[in-house]
């Protein structure tokens, strides 16, 4: 496992006891002095989180000390069905406001400039101007 072989490197020997904190330097290790991609770094923890949890079901550990947060969020990049254009998209928000609805172009708008998701779109409220 290649956090004992770190632990080994970092510290002179293999620990005896999982502590959160070395995990988080083993972590930090991984991302920015080795500079593995972020699915690099999560292809890791599984297997560390694993030992952990079979540790703690045999007794040796109390605690976790590999955390869900600590794993990043990769956003996968997929191929497009459709290229849209920048014209494409505001020749879209100018017939919907020739059409009159208001509430459309502001949806429509809000995507284009903001970023925001539909969820975060439907759960906005008229004060939260």
């Amino acid at each position: 496992m290649q956090y004992l072989r770190w632990c080994e490197e970092t510290f002179g020997e293999r620990p005896t006891q999982r502590y959160r904190a070395n995990v988080l330097k083993y972590i930090s290790c991984m991302r920015n002095t080795k500079g593995y991609s972020p699915k690099t770094v999560d292809h890791h923890l599984p297997s560390l989180r694993s030992y952990n949890d079979w540790l703690i079901g045999s007794g040796q550990q109390t605690e976790a000390v590999v955390l869900k947060n600590d794993f990043m969020k990769i956003q996968l990049q997929y191929a497009s069905p459709g290229t849209v254009t920048k014209k494409d998209a505001e020749a879209f928000r100018q017939r919907l406001l020739e059409s009159g609805s208001k509430r459309d172009y502001a949806i429509v708008t809000l995507f284009a400039y903001s970023g925001i998701r539909m969820s975060e779109c439907a759960g906005l409220k008229l004060d939260q101007g």
